[in-house]
């Protein structure tokens, strides 16, 4: 299940920030053509020294953007660089291993039989192209062979297996190259796409071995995107995010053209509790993928998944922040864009309830109701509907009204198919998650107590369980909604375990330290809860919203 997940769900990370070429035509088979884009060129992609033999310089210097566009995860893009390469120089065999490791399967994305098909033409190309290359460039040639062959779409797990091992032994000769230390890395990383530790912080399969390669790149050369990129994702998942910071620091200077490379840093930021830059940084990603697909006409994966993944991060971090307006300014706009483009991408449904999640968030209960019911192109989200009503007739005291929502996500989650997912997640899991959380409030509501915490403790323990994604699939903690409770219960201690745990899971979360004064002061402990007040005021200090214990 997992494996299908990931295989086929992976896409939507984000939602669309409009449709792309192929989602339009798809609706319109009379798509008026452009103009052939002017070809991409940019000396702001990090510098690149991995070595290639060619004689025409123009082809080495298209080789190199090729492999920095690899490294900003822009395959498509690259391909375009590497294919340019050979149009200077035919023979250029590093030029077709460059479209092979392009066309291949990445952390983001698996590869389909089509890409297969190229990256298998290119890497027989490259190996034909034999003379003058260095025992060096066979290494390389040799291990991604490996990776593809026929029958097409089979023994996947065991042909990246073999790249990866292979790897580890071009490693293992080059052990000052950066670039194969990173190109390891990822070989390993891509056997266990998001999915390098457990929810309990222990590692999975070679992650270790990727993070020590990675380190070892590091300090080779500080400065190679490959090995800073891939490092803030090999640890962002560990129990020790923060390790990574220095990567953070550096990487988006690095390569100022690159907008998924600048964009990166904001996952430890979100970690560590830095959700003002977060926002910031994925704010000015957006601007430079948003340019970059207006001056070259892109389509295709990266504006359908990198430049609307800042955009769905840019909103997110804005909600933790508590800045209202800035969480609907993204939201707003992702919404309505994926549940237009749903028709012809299923796959990004769920990014259509964005905007309700930041209403939900901020208690804007009447916009909450006022929102029509979505379409039945974004199923997932028409259920999501039904959560957020729910949880807004509860607050306001309907219950009635409340309860019949309950029912109906109950009732459209059991109906969804058993393979249905959201982000990372299963659909069962998220819905799940969203039936307990709505249970709590409403049975809080009814002001029966006991129901409420016993829902609300199974939100927890759903939430805890969930995979782990970035930004996360489910942004809503249901550890707010359980120090709420025990407040109004005035289980202070209670209520002080609850925001501690969302602290220790969101660094310096505005609400939860607000949460906690309160808790705090309800036994007594000014001192504590005048600590937590000063942590709050900074953690809230670019909000736009007031917050109340009413809030809560």
């Amino acid at each position: 299940m997992r494996a299908v997940i990931l295989s086929c769900l992976l896409i939507f990370v984000s939602a669309v920030p409009a449709p792309s070429r192929a989602c339009a035509d798809a609706h319109s088979a009379a798509a008026k053509p452009l103009e052939a884009p002017e070809p991409f060129d940019s000396p702001r992609l990090g510098h690149i020294t991995l070595t290639a033999s060619t004689k025409d310089p123009e082809a080495l210097r298209l080789f190199r953007q090729g492999v920095a566009l690899c490294y900003a995860f822009n395959h498509d893009e690259a391909v375009k660089s590497f294919q340019r390469a050979l149009d200077h120089d035919p023979k250029f065999a590093m030029a077709h291993w460059g479209i092979a490791l392009a066309s291949g399967p990445n952390v983001n994305l698996p590869m389909d039989k089509d890409h297969e098909a190229i990256a298998l033409k290119e890497i027989r190309a490259a190996a034909a192209a034999d003379v003058g290359l260095t025992p060096f460039e066979r290494e390389l040639i040799v291990a991604q062979s490996l990776r593809y062959a026929e029958p097409l779409g089979e023994a996947r797990g065991a042909r990246d297996s073999a790249y990866a091992t292979a790897m580890r032994g071009v490693a293992a000769r080059h052990p000052d190259d950066a670039d194969v230390l990173g190109l390891t890395a990822e070989a390993i990383l891509d056997l266990s796409p998001w999915r390098w530790f457990t929810n309990d912080g222990l590692p999975v399969g070679g992650i270790n071995d990727a993070i020590a390669l990675l380190e070892h790149g590091l300090k080779v050369d500080s400065t190679n995107t490959l090995v800073n990129h891939l490092y803030i994702h090999a640890v962002e998942e560990s129990p020790t995010p923060e390790r990574g910071l220095v990567c953070a620091a550096r990487l988006a200077r690095l390569a100022p053209a690159a907008g998924h490379l600048v964009h990166m840093p904001s996952h430890l930021w979100a970690r560590v509790g830095r959700y003002h830059e977060a926002a910031l940084l994925n704010e000015k990603a957006a601007r430079i993928d948003s340019a970059y697909v207006a001056r070259y006409q892109v389509d295709g994966v990266y504006p359908l998944m990198y430049m609307s993944h800042n955009q769905d991060f840019a909103a997110i971090a804005h909600y933790m922040e508590g800045d209202r307006a800035g969480a609907l300014r993204w939201a707003r706009p992702l919404s309505a864009r994926a549940e237009e483009a749903a028709t012809a991408m299923p796959m990004i449904d769920p990014f259509a309830a964005r905007a309700l999640t930041a209403l939900v968030g901020f208690h804007r209960w009447d916009e909450v109701l006022a929102v029509r019911r979505p379409g039945s192109a974004v199923p997932a989200t028409r259920l999501y509907w039904r959560f957020a009503r729910g949880m807004a007739l509860a607050a306001k005291g309907k219950t009635a009204d409340a309860q019949v929502e309950l029912d109906s996500l109950i009732a459209g989650a059991a109906s969804l198919p058993k393979d249905f997912g959201v982000g990372l997640n299963t659909g069962s899991d998220f819905f799940s998650l969203a039936h307990s959380m709505l249970a709590g409030r409403l049975a809080r509501a009814r002001a029966d107590y006991t129901a409420a915490e016993r829902e609300l403790r199974d939100a927890v323990t759903r939430f805890d369980a969930m995979a782990y994604d970035e930004p996360e699939d489910w942004v809503l903690s249901p550890q707010l909604e359980l120090g709420a409770l025990l407040l109004e219960k005035r289980d202070f201690a209670g209520a002080e375990a609850a925001y501690r745990a969302e602290l220790k899971h969101h660094p310096r979360h505005g609400r939860a330290l607000f949460g906690l004064a309160l808790a705090l002061d309800g036994q007594g402990r000014s001192a504590d809860a005048a600590k937590a007040r000063a942590e709050f005021a900074s953690a809230w200090r670019h909000a736009d919203t007031r917050l109340r214990s009413a809030d809560l």
